[in-house]
C-alpha cells in the first residue's frame, strides 16, 4: 500500500477505507460518494492524536526506551522502583529493539499490533547480520524486549 489509505466498494455496502498504519481493519465511510469518502479518510487521519498511546506508533513510543537519557523510559522507571539491572541488560534490549522490533513494527500504531502479526514475525525471525535462522534463546530475548514495551504503562 503506497498511499496512506485505500478504498473498497463492495456491492450493497458503503465505501470502506483501510489505513496503511492500521492494516487489516476496514472503516466504513457511510457514503457511496468517492469525494465524500476521501474527505472522511483525510479527516480521520487529521483527528488522530498522538497524545493517546494507541494513536502513537511503536517507533515514537519506544525511541530510546532502554537508554538512560529517556526520562520516561524503562530504565528510569526501574530506578524509581529500586530495581537494578546491569547496563548490559538495558543495552542488549535497546539493540534488540533497534535491530529486530522497530524494523518490523516501528511504523505500526501500538494498538494495531496483533498477536497473529507478532507470531508470524517471531516464527520467521532471522539474525540481522547473516540472515540465518535465529536461535530459540535469542528469539525469546527479542520477544521479551517487545513484551516489555507493549506492557509498559502509558
Amino acid at each position: 500500500m503506497d498511499k496512506p489509505y485505500r478504498f473498497t466498494h463492495r456491492n450493497g455496502h458503503h465505501i470502506q477505507v483501510m489505513f496503511r498504519h492500521i492494516p487489516g481493519k476496514w472503516f466504513t465511510t457511510r457514503t457511496d460518494d468517492k469525494i465524500e469518502a476521501v474527505r472522511f479518510a483525510e479527516k480521520m487521519m487529521l483527528e488522530e492524536t498522538p497524545s493517546r498511546r494507541k494513536g502513537v506508533t511503536l517507533r515514537t513510543f519506544s525511541q530510546g526506551f532502554f537508554t538512560p537519557t529517556d526520562p520516561q523510559g524503562y530504565r528510569k522507571r526501574n530506578d524509581r522502583r529500586n530495581l537494578t539491572y546491569k547496563n548490559e541488560f538495558y543495552m542488549g534490549h535497546q539493540g534488540r529493539l533497534d535491530n529486530y522490533v522497530l524494523p518490523r513494527f516501528g511504523d505500526y500504531l501500538i494498538g494495531s499490533i496483533t498477536d497473529v502479526m507478532v507470531e508470524d514475525w517471531f516464527l520467521d525471525l532471522k539474525t540481522s547480520r547473516s540472515n540465518e535462522p535465529m536461535a530459540d534463546d535469542s528469539k525469546n530475548k527479542v520477544l521479551f524486549c517487545l513484551r516489555i514495551i507493549l506492557k509498559f504503562p502509558s
